[in-house]
This record gives C-alpha cells, sequence and structure tokens, in this order.
C-alpha cells in the first residue's frame, strides 16, 4: 500500500537513473516523515535509467510514466497524481538536507500567506560556491531568479496560477515564481544550505541561460497585461510611472520593441543604478509598453483593468497613462492615506532618526511613509525602518549625482507626495527651491534637533526659509530663543521627542541580567557605565573616554559599554587603545536592542557640548537608570539636578566622575532618581503623545 503524506515530492527523471538514487535517499532520510514520492519517467530511452526506475520498490515511492512532454508537462503531471497538501519539485541528480521538509512545513504551516518556501543552495560536482536566494521580490525577480527551484509550494496556489509552463527550458521554475508573487502569494527564504545542486556538463539550466534573452521575452508575454493604447489612456490607477524627461525623445515604437535596444540605452542603464523601491515602477513602464506593442490583442474596458489589479491585491502590476512626452503619474481613486516624504543624512543611530523611526512606527497605518538617505553610511537602522512599512531609496547606491534629482522628482510623482520632512539633510535643503516651483502644492516641513541657534540646521534653514513651510523644534527653551531672535512665531512648532514607554520598561525586559551580561560578554558582578551616542563632536565621546579613564582609576570594578557609530569611530578606539581601556570599555557600534543593554546599567552618561533634545537621555529614565549629564541649557529640562539626574560642568572630568561615583556608592540616591525620572517620562513625553502631534501635524496641511 502506498503511503499519502502531507508533502508530495515531484521528482521528474529523464535519462538521469546514474543520480535519482542518491535523490530518493535524501529524502527518505528527512526528518519529517509524513511524505510521498512521485517519480516521473519523462519518457526516458537510456536502458540504466529504465532498470533503475524498474527496480524502484518502497511504500512511499510511486513511479508515473509518460511519454516525453519536457519538465514543466513532468512536474504538472507528477503534482496532479499527488495526494500532499504541499509539494516539493526534486531534480533527478539533486539533493536536500535532511531538515528541509521540517522547516519549510513549519513556515507553510503558520504562514497562510506564503505560498512557496526555500533555502540556500549549495551547487556541488563541477562547481563549489554557495547562492544566497532572497524572499520573493517582484521588483527583483523580473530581472534575475533570487529563489529557487526545488522549494515547497502550496498545490492550491500552484492549481490557481495554472502550473508550470510548457516551453521554457530551465526558467520554469523562475516563471513560476514570478506568476505566483503576481497573483499575490509569498515566497520565503530560510537562510540556510539545505538544498544541494549538482553541477554537471551542460545541464538544462545551462542549456536555457544560453538562451536567455529569447526567453525573457517569451516570459514578458506571460506577465504583460492583455491591454491596448485605447485602454491603457488615462486609466485611473492607483501608480503611476515618469520617464525621465531628458531619455524621452531617445526611446521610439522600435526600440520598445526590442529588449537588447532597450537594455543598452542611456535610460535603462541609469535605471539599473536605482535602488528596488524605484525599480519595480521603472520596470512597469518596460513590461506595460512591450505589452502595449506586443500584446495588444483586444482592448480591454477600463473597470477590468481595474478589476484585475484588485484581484491581484496589488498596484505594482497597474497600467500606466501612456502621453505624448511619455509615461505620466495618474492619480489613484480611493487613496485616502497622506503620503509623507522624509529626507534623512542617514538611517544609523543618532537622535534625529530615532525620532524619525519612532513617529513612523507609531503612525504605521495612518500615512504612506517613503524616506531617502542623501549620505553614504553604514545604516544600521535601515531594516527597522523598512520593518516599520517605510520605503527606502539610498541615493549612494545612483552613481550619478547628476540623476538623484530625478530620483526625488519621481519618487514624488509616484508616491503623491503631499508632505516633505527633512531631517538634517542638507542635501535635502537644497532642493526645496525646485520642488516649489515644480509642485506648488507640496508642504515641506523641517526638524531643528541641535541646541543652538546659530548654525549647524538653522543655518540651513535660515538660507532657505523661504521654501519652509514649518519648523519643529524639540524643546520649548530652543522654542523661545529662536522667537527671541527675531524668527516669526507662526513659523516654528514645538514637538518634543518622546520614548516608547512600553519598550523602554524594566518589565517588559524577559531576559535576565546575567543573561544579557553573559550573551554581549559584560562582566557579572561590574557596575555598567553607558554612553549611547553617535560618535560625533558635539556628542563629545573622547571626553567620555577621559572620563572613563579617570573612573577606572578610582574604581578598578567599573565596567564601560559604548554604542554608537560615526565619524569619530576611528580616533574613539584609538583613544581607547591610549588609555588602555581595552579590557574595561566593550564598544557596539550597532546595538539593537538598547533596552537590554539599559536594563543592566548603572549610570547613563552624556557629555554633549550641545544637545538638542536627547533621545538617550529619555530612553534612560524611562528605564528608570540615573543619569549624569552635561549641564547645558538643553539638557536642563529633562535632567533636574538631584531630583531625576545629576548635571556635571563641560569639559571637568573630576565633575563627571565624582557624580558617577556618588550615583555608584549612594543606593538611595540611585533609587530615588530611576524613580523619578521614570515618573517624568510617563507624564510628560510618552511617545503617543508625540506621535498625536506628527499626526496632527501632518493632516493640518
Amino acid at each position: 500500500m502506498n503511503f499519502l503524506g502531507k508533502i508530495s515530492v515531484i521528482i521528474a527523471c529523464f535519462n538521469y537513473g546514474r543520480f535519482i538514487e542518491e535523490a530518493i535517499e535524501s529524502v527518505l532520510e528527512s526528518t519529517f516523515q509524513d511524505f510521498e514520492i512521485v517519480v516521473v519517467d519523462d519518457g526516458s530511452t537510456d536502458p540504466e535509467t529504465i532498470r533503475v526506475l524498474d527496480a524502484l520498490d518502497h511504500p512511499r515511492i510511486r513511479l508515473v510514466r509518460q511519454k516525453n512532454q519536457g519538465l514543466a508537462m513532468a512536474r504538472n503531471n507528477g503534482i496532479e497524481a499527488s495526494f500532499g497538501e504541499y509539494f516539493l519539485p526534486l531534480d533527478a541528480d539533486d539533493k536536500i538536507a535532511p531538515t528541509m521538509l521540517e522547516k519549510f512545513v513549519a513556515v507553510l504551516e503558520t504562514r497562510p500567506d506564503v505560498g512557496f518556501v526555500y533555502s540556500w543552495i549549495q551547487f556541488f560536482g563541477d562547481e563549489n560556491r554557495v547562492f544566497k536566494t532572497q524572499d520573493a521580490d517582484l521588483s527583483i525577480l523580473r530581472e534575475e531568479n533570487i529563489c529557487c527551484g526545488c522549494s515547497l509550494v502550496r498545490k492550491e496556489a500552484w492549481r490557481e496560477v495554472g502550473g508550470y509552463v510548457p516551453g521554457l527550458y530551465g526558467y520554469e521554475d523562475w516563471n513560476l515564481w514570478i506568476t505566483l508573487v503576481e497573483n499575490g502569494w509569498l515566497g520565503v527564504s530560510i537562510p540556510e544550505i539545505l538544498f544541494y545542486y549538482r553541477r554537471h556538463g551542460k545541464t538544462m539550466l545551462a542549456d536555457g541561460q544560453s538562451r536567455h534573452w529569447y526567453l525573457m521575452g517569451e516570459m514578458g508575454k506571460l506577465h504583460a497585461p492583455m491591454i491596448s493604447e485605447g485602454a491603457h489612456i488615462g486609466a485611473p490607477l492607483r501608480e503611476g510611472v515618469a520617464l525621465v524627461k531628458k531619455f524621452q525623445n531617445k526611446l521610439t515604437s522600435e526600440d520598445l520593441l526590442n529588449w537588447r535596444l532597450w537594455k543598452q540605452s542611456p535610460w535603462y542603464m541609469a535605471k539599473r543604478t536605482i535602488p528596488n523601491g524605484i525599480k519595480w515602477k521603472v520596470k512597469v513602464v518596460y513590461w506595460k509598453i512591450k505589452s502595449l506593442f506586443l500584446r495588444g490583442k483586444k482592448e480591454a474596458a477600463r473597470r477590468e483593468i481595474l478589476a484585475g489589479v484588485a484581484r491581484r491585491g496589488t498596484a505594482r502590476l497597474s497600467a500606466v497613462a501612456l502621453a505624448k512626452e511619455g509615461c505620466a503619474p495618474t492619480r489613484g481613486e480611493g487613496v485616502t492615506k497622506k503620503s509623507i516624504l522624509y529626507i534623512l543624512p542617514t538611517v544609523s543611530v543618532g537622535g534625529v532618526e530615532k525620532t524619525a523611526l519612532d513617529t513612523i512606527q507609531a503612525l504605521r497605518g495612518e500615512f504612506d511613509f517613503t524616506i531617502i538617505v542623501s549620505q553614504k553610511g553604514e545604516h544600521a537602522w535601515a531594516e527597522a525602518f523598512r520593518s516599520a512599512g517605510a520605503q527606502l531609496f539610498f541615493l549612494e547606491d545612483i552613481r550619478d549625482p547628476s540623476l538623484w534629482v530625478e530620483l526625488l522628482r519621481g519618487v514624488i510623482a509616484l508616491r503623491r507626495i503631499e508632505v516633505i520632512h527633512i531631517a538634517n539633510s542638507i542635501w535635502g535643503y537644497s532642493q526645496t527651491a525646485w520642488i516649489k516651483e515644480k509642485f506648488p502644492h507640496i508642504r515641506i516641513i523641517d526638524i531643528f534637533q541641535g541646541g543652538e541657534v546659530e548654525g549647524g540646521v538653522i543655518g540651513w534653514n535660515r538660507q532657505f526659509e523661504g521654501n519652509i513651510d514649518q519648523t519643529i523644534v524639540v524643546n520649548s527653551g530652543l522654542f523661545e530663543k529662536l522667537i527671541h531672535k527675531g524668527s516669526p512665531r507662526e513659523k516654528f512648532i514645538c514637538i518634543p521627542n518622546g520614548v516608547s514607554l512600553l519598550k523602554f520598561s524594566r518589565d517588559k525586559v524577559v531576559v535576565s541580567g546575567e543573561e544579557i551580561r553573559w550573551k554581549w560578554g559584560l562582566p557579572l558582578d561590574r557596575p555598567i557605565i553607558s554612553f549611547v551616542s553617535r560618535l560625533s563632536s558635539e556628542k563629545n565621546p573622547l571626553f567620555f573616554l577621559e572620563v572613563a579613564k579617570a573612573i577606572h582609576a578610582a574604581r578598578t570594578g567599573a565596567f564601560f559599554v559604548v554604542a554608537g557609530s560615526g565619524y569619530l569611530q576611528d580616533l574613539f578606539l584609538n583613544k581607547r587603545a591610549e588609555l588602555k581601556l581595552e579590557h574595561s570599555l566593550r564598544y557596539f557600534p550597532h546595538l539593537q536592542n538598547i533596552p537590554e543593554l539599559l536594563s543592566v546599567s548603572s549610570v547613563l552618561v552624556n557629555t554633549s557640548l550641545t544637545e538638542g533634545w536627547s533621545v538617550a537621555i529619555l530612553e534612560a529614565m524611562a528605564m528608570e537608570v540615573p543619569v549624569v549629564a552635561s549641564r547645558i541649557w538643553q539638557n536642563a529640562a529633562l535632567v533636574e539636578e538631584g531630583k531625576t539626574g545629576l548635571l556635571a560642568d563641560l569639559g571637568n572630568v573630576n565633575a563627571y566622575r565624582d557624580s558617577i561615583l556618588q550615583v555608584l556608592d549612594d543606593p538611595y540616591l540611585s533609587g530615588a532618581l530611576a524613580l523619578n525620572a521614570r515618573k517624568k517620562v510617563v507624564e510628560e513625553y510618552g511617545i503617543a503623545k508625540m506621535a498625536s502631534r506628527y499626526r496632527d501635524l501632518y493632516f493640518s496641511y
């Protein structure tokens, strides 16, 4: 009696008898045993293969024989003959890891939105390398296959899209992944080697690669919507595409018919350097124009086009309006969310970046957020911003600076931007004049998080103040100073930074202090003195090292942690070595879990020469960590001397040393400071209050 499993492993075989037993053995050794194996003999002519297949005798294995129809039909027929809820296509010359099925099925069982799941690929045989697959992203999939042919697929998803398409000779999998994603299914990559792909001689994939451009054209026909020029024009869809003006006259109908010419055109080469978020929209131009000329078999009504887009649940496949001068953006129907564009210098550890991240996280779902990052950097918080729902574009990804403006112009048009929020980006300020000229309806705001009323960001603000509609300041003292300097009151709004009272709460740190210290290599029995800040001149990190040296001399048991990156990193590390602090000071440039660090910290130290509204101080206060901060007016509103923290004179190492030791030595003082600090933050500086003010501001335009 044959075994009917949850998973059906489909092995198509054409004259690969010398390999298939290895493939089958790798499946039989799986830790997950609820499976069947369906072997499809695709008309093999090799006597050895026929003998091996005839000899198959196992309760989990069924043999299906057919005339030679090719890989796509062999798989389709095998899947039709299978009983599993999921299927895994495995080529007869490849192998899987014992835990593959177990790990794959766990994803599909817990993620009903995932249509297929796969892993990294280990090449073996004639080639030895690892291919690191990625989650299925249509913007990338249209140009390169980032998935794996040996994926666990929902049979219902396969049926929904019509199965494998014959005739693509090595690209059958790639085409299926594109089709599944177009129909709303997700593809998930497990970052682990669970599939072993044998390279030997000229495989079907190698043959497919030799005909790459032909097959790309065939897939293009399959995935372009069947609409004609009449249906194209003026279709009121959610997304549109704008060709860069300088390239519009270089494209003709004949060019659009020829993929090779298109690929060689200046416009195509320019868009190759643009980040993914814009690339898929640019690709819409190619795919849709391809459909316009190559697949205009009948004219569809606009409502049919819209209905098709709605069925797919995505705007990425929408048609574009076609105008004489090129493809122009169209305003969507039923679009209610406002689109906010942030222009930030980096997305790394920093106060202005943290404020932006907190705001976007809190208002997720209420607005569409896009971020253009204007400077090079490590961008440690990029994934955090993406997880909050923001779309990121990095200017550093575009080699030609002359195209940066075109990127900004395209983002504004494509994403229907209504508010531009500039935060510390000189490049962002420099674009405000033409934005106001070309897009007068857009409101431009900026944020002043620094501590002085001259130079820096406020200098850029004044240079471009005619283009700025409103400026956010983060503390009332700064607001009053600016008004006193003669700035019009209506141009400024005070929105103090906030902190998440849920995230930054000792009750929410579920890991023990001992586990945290062990995980990060911190001593288990020494007080931790922390410094959380960007390593830049105004934060004064080199002075903190002098303070650490003084404390270490007075109290050898103290241990120091610095979290943050910046342009002073090399100088900081050199000075740490010079002061012989390597064994008593740990440095984490990209520490993600700040609440855990604060939960094991005895003191947080701030040595800033100037501040706006220190997010690090707010977070420490919320976590009930005593703060010793520089005695500057910007800190005074937060750190009330002797009540919510202690202040020390700028540049006075002994003053800092004495204040820190006072906190370490006096548990009563330490406890009182911690409780008062938490109380102040809860009453005045919760992130919900800050987010509410930003919500009101964005909606006011």
